[in-house]
This record gives structure tokens, C-alpha cells and sequence, in this order.
């Protein structure tokens, strides 16, 4: 594999400025990036040509003309880069293989049980890299690194990250779950016209992440059951666990239980929203597919405050999410791109 975590982590700052700043907003003219920027022609000029001699940029098509000549459009190297986003849950694990947009152009999943060992999980990571590998020819494409994201507490004394580097030689960066599908919902999903999103993950446990004004809101430990345990330690345990289980066992739910649960939950959202001033929620999840419990959760939420149900991404959010925190960790210098901040540290 041909390593290229260097090339973007070393870029200049006013490089990864304007890498940023395409990647993030589409297909731009030069005249699109000197009115974001506020720079003049030549220093865009003295930027932008390193950038295409390294093929991170390119020149996509000719737009259409105002008068002139017709404008060059620039866009990312879709075709020669690729980001390996890896997301291991407590049920399954998922590869995706996306390019420097998040598009996804691979992805394979298995499923764990209680059975699963932490290195029968990484041979199977490792089998399907192999595979695809193979199969997609990438030894013609560079890889920039691997996102990893794992749920809190699963083999928490096992450093899968540590493993994945000396196996595949790559470099590796490590986020929980909810963090990551978050991630990929503030910055490519359903909450990129936000400011302040949350992400509800409602299965057998409950789990959460939140964006505000471009920074993750972490708990100590970097824990996404911290809000979980809050509500728990509240009056009037959620009991989330119960109505997933009967879900799985595919017995009959209790509509009483299942609304009991969805009304406390969204009380306990209600307050949460309250509390960061969130403008959106996206709420997965296996019970979210119940219409009942999604219609009842939703029932506190005030109108002001936007819905997406699953997402954008769904049930690739997580692995997604994983790759896209890998780039974020190169490339991001805490520049406000159309005031689309992302700061990659410890809030509390």
C-alpha cells in the first residue's frame, strides 16, 4: 500500500486551507475560491499549483461562461486517493473503502456475537483488505490512512488500532462510534447546514454523540453512554435494553412499554436540546424503525429543531464517520469555512 498520511498531514496551512475548503463545498473556480478566501490571484496562484503537482487538486471541466472566457473548475482527486473507514460495534463490524469526498465505492460487513474474540474480528478486517486489495487494484491508488471507530468498552484492553498499523503498515486513527457517525452527519450528511447537532444511536443501549459550533461535546473518557447514564440516574429508568431485546427475539412488543420508554427519552432530549440549543437530532437505530417509538420520541421536540430519521448515511454513518475523522486529523487547521468549523479536541 502506498502510504500518503504525510502528504496531506505535512500540506502548508494555507494548502490545507484551500484543499478544505473545495473538499468540503464541491466543484469551485478560481473566482468562487477568491471570494471565499478574500486572497488575491496570485497568492492563490502560488497555493494551488503545488497542490495540482501533487495531484491532490485537479482540473475537473470548464464551467459555463458569464462574458468571458470559460472558468477551469477544481476539484479533489477523486480517483487516486483512497480512506479505509472501519466502524466495530457490538454486533458487527463494517469496512467501507471511500474517496476523498466519503463517497463510498467498497464496503463489506460481518456480524459479531457474544462469541467473538478481538483477534478473530481483526484476521476478518484483515481477510477482507486483503480481498479487496485484489480485487479493486488499489495497489494503483494511495492510501491516506485508516479511520477506526469502536464502541466504548468493547475489548477496551485491546489496542486495535496498535494492531491494524503493524499489520497493514498504514497509520491509524482510533474514535468511538458515536463520535464518528456524528462526524459524518455534521460534514457530509444530513446536518451540514447546522451549527449544533446530536446523534441518538437507540438500540440495545443507548448511545450519543453532539457537535456545537464545530466541537465535539466529549464526557470524560470519551464515553458515548454519558448520556445514557445521566438519564439513568434520573427518576424513571428508559429501560431501552428491554424493548430491544424483545425486539430481536422478534416477540410481541408491549405497546405500553415501547411508549413508555419513547416519552421518557424524548423529555430527556427535550432538555438536552435545550441545554446545547441544538438546531438538529438524528435519531438511528433498530427501534427507531418502529413508527411508534420514532413518533413518540419525537413528541417533546420543539418544532424549531430539525428531524432526520437514520440520517444520511444510516448504517454507514459509523464507518464513514471513521474515515472522515481520519482526514480531519490531517488536514484540519481550524479555519471557518463558510463558518463550517470542525475542531478535532477535548471540550470537558
Amino acid at each position: 500500500m502506498i502510504n500518503s498520511y504525510e502528504l496531506f498531514r505535512d500540506l502548508r496551512p494555507e494548502e490545507k486551507r484551500i484543499f478544505n475548503l473545495i473538499q468540503k463545498n464541491g466543484i469551485m473556480s478560481k473566482n468562487e475560491i477568491l471570494f471565499k478566501t478574500g486572497m488575491k490571484l496570485t497568492t492563490l496562484n502560488r497555493i494551488m499549483n503545488p497542490l495540482e503537482q501533487k495531484s491532490i487538486l485537479v482540473q475537473k471541466c470548464v464551467g459555463e461562461s458569464t462574458g468571458g472566457r470559460k472558468p477551469v473548475l477544481y476539484d479533489v482527486n477523486v480517483c487516486r486517493f483512497y480512506i479505509v473507514g472501519i466502524g466495530i460495534c457490538s454486533t458487527y463490524a463494517q469496512v467501507s473503502i471511500v474517496n476523498l469526498r466519503m463517497e463510498i465505492f467498497y464496503k463489506k460487513s460481518f456480524y459479531i456475537d457474544f462469541c467473538s474474540s478481538c483477534s478473530e474480528v481483526i484476521e476478518k478486517i484483515l481477510q477482507i483488505m486483503k480481498n479487496v486489495y485484489e480485487e479493486l487494484n488499489l495497489e494503483f491508488l494511495q492510501l491516506v490512512g485508516i479511520g477506526l471507530a469502536i464502541e466504548t468498552n468493547l475489548w477496551s484492553d485491546e489496542n486495535i488500532g496498535k494492531v491494524l498499523e503493524e499489520k497493514l503498515g498504514c497509520s491509524v486513527i482510533s474514535e468511538n462510534c458515536s463520535d464518528s457517525a456524528v462526524t459524518a452527519e455534521y460534514l457530509y450528511g444530513a446536518g451540514r447546514q447546522f451549527k449544533n447537532l446530536a446523534y441518538f444511536d437507540c438500540g440495545a443501549r443507548l448511545k450519543q454523540a453532539a457537535i456545537v459550533q464545530g466541537r465535539i461535546i466529549r464526557s470524560a473518557g470519551d464515553n458515548e453512554y454519558a448520556f445514557e447514564h445521566m438519564i439513568e440516574n434520573m427518576n424513571g429508568s428508559i429501560g431501552l435494553d428491554k424493548v430491544y431485546f424483545s425486539y430481536i427475539k422478534n416477540s410481541v412488543l408491549s405497546e405500553k412499554l415501547l411508549l413508555d420508554a419513547a416519552s421518557k427519552l424524548s423529555k430527556r432530549i427535550e432538555a438536552y436540546i435545550n441545554l446545547l440549543d441544538l438546531e438538529c437530532i438524528i435519531l438511528s437505530g433498530s427501534l427507531v424503525d418502529f413508527q411508534i417509538f420514532y413518533e413518540t420520541c419525537t413528541q417533546y421536540i420543539p418544532k424549531s429543531v430539525s428531524i432526520k430519521k437514520h440520517g444520511y448515511f444510516k448504517k454507514n454513518a459509523v464507518s464513514v464517520g471513521a474515515a472522515a475523522f481520519l482526514l480531519e486529523k490531517c488536514i484540519n487547521d481550524q479555519y471557518d469555512i463558510d463558518n463550517k468549523k470542525f475542531v478535532v479536541d477535548k471540550v470537558f
